[in-house]
């Protein structure tokens, strides 16, 4: 390959945005955005679709200037059927990559989350001689949510993880929980998250209100809003007389009416506001409203609203989880324990009286430098180039 050609490179995301979900799988999309530009890029998505009413069926569309190739299959909801639904999945990634491979020659193929594309992207090897290199999302291999197991899975994940050009991880936090389970590579990157810093910007005439903001899928198993909330109702104790809110970003349909009605059993309805999901500049102008980002989950990876909150200028008050250790210092805020509610408390207590002491023009800057488009994009270039170099 000529090195004044641009790759072709194949995302095989196991999550992606598609027409259920706006924001399953947004950080893998984040990522193609960032190196569109530099590499021919495709997305191959394999999704299941519950209401097909044929077996499967073939999309072709420009998104957002990403080439993306998605073949639904029809996934059966009943557990005894499943069985199928995974025959399903397996044709239609065959059935998929065939026409995919008429329209688009990749030079490497690039997985992300493991097992199940993986497997796909190891099979395409064997009978293309891809190469693919693998980049892991999920959290299942932290001590925390210790849901990486099976025997077979196990076995599946470290042959495809043998046989891939190099893997990496979005914080040294995922990278050591990986190496824990001897998911290991002698070309093994830390390559982060993205944001997109031209549309995440600060207000340029700030709140006088103090906003908490908090953004995520409301999962309390994983996001822990429940401690979240009777944190700041103690937080609004200390505070009689002053206008303090929490906006809670996103939603669930199952946990969020239960959620609210915590909220309102606490005493807090006229404090606390779920106002739903948001995207594109709804969401930016949330940021903008805030005066700082909270977060207190039980266990993260590496949080793209974090980056986001940066991106806007906001300093944090988050849990000391996942990666977030790695990205938040003293300089953009202030991280506790998970589930330690006092802790979080006294954070946001401290963040109400301290937060204009943070620079958000510095905050900011960190996030461009570490977390936008250019500076991820020559990651990955890097650590492509390095893989071809060792096909």
């Amino acid at each position: 390959m000529s090195r004044e050609r641009k790759l072709n490179v194949i995302f095989f995301p196991a999550w992606y945005p598609n027409k259920f979900s706006k924001v399953s799988g947004l950080f893998v999309k984040e990522h193609a955005r960032a190196i569109n530009q530099q590499v021919n890029l495709a997305v191959f998505h394999v999704c299941a679709h519950p209401y097909l009413k044929s077996l499967y069926s073939f999309e072709e569309e420009l998104e957002d200037g990403i080439l993306v190739y998605r073949i639904y299959y029809r996934k059966f909801s009943r557990a005894w059927l499943k069985p199928i639904s995974l025959l399903l999945f397996a044709v239609a990634a065959v059935i998929g990559y065939y026409k995919v491979n008429t329209r688009f020659k990749p030079d490497l193929n690039h997985v992300h989350v493991l097992t199940r594309m993986g497997v796909v992207a190891l099979f395409i090897r064997l009978f293309y001689r891809t190469p693919f290199v693998i980049t892991e999302h999920w959290t299942r291999y932290l001590p925390e949510r210790n849901s990486y197991k099976g025997v077979f899975r196990k076995w599946m994940t470290k042959l495809a993880v043998k046989n891939s050009l190099g893997i990496s991880t979005v914080s040294q936090n995922l990278k050591s929980a990986l190496l824990s389970h001897n998911l290991k590579h002698q070309n093994f990157k830390v390559i982060p998250n993205v944001v997109d810093t031209a549309l995440f910007r600060p207000n340029a005439q700030p709140t006088e209100d103090f906003t908490f903001l908090h953004v995520s899928g409301i999962n309390d198993t994983a996001k822990n809003i429940s401690g979240l909330l009777r944190a700041f109702k103690k937080v609004l104790s200390n505070l009689p007389g002053k206008v303090l809110r929490l906006t809670i970003v996103g939603d669930d349909d199952l946990e969020r009416p239960i959620l609210e009605k915590y909220a309102a059993d606490l005493g807090l309805a006229q404090q606390v506001f779920f106002v739903g999901k948001k995207y594109g500049k709804d969401l930016v102008s949330e940021y903008q409203q805030a005066s700082a980002f909270v977060m207190f989950s039980n266990f993260e990876n590496q949080p793209c609203v974090i980056l986001e909150a940066m991106s806007c200028g906001l300093p944090i008050v988050s849990s000391s989880v996942g990666g977030i250790a790695e990205i938040v210092d003293e300089n953009i805020g202030i991280l506790v324990k998970a589930r330690d509610e006092q802790a979080l408390q006294q954070a946001m207590l401290s963040m109400y009286y301290n937060a204009r002491n943070y620079s958000g023009e510095s905050i900011r800057k960190t996030a461009e430098e570490n977390f936008a488009y250019p500076s991820v994009c020559s990651k990955f270039l890097a650590f492509y180039l390095q893989a071809m170099a060792n096909s």
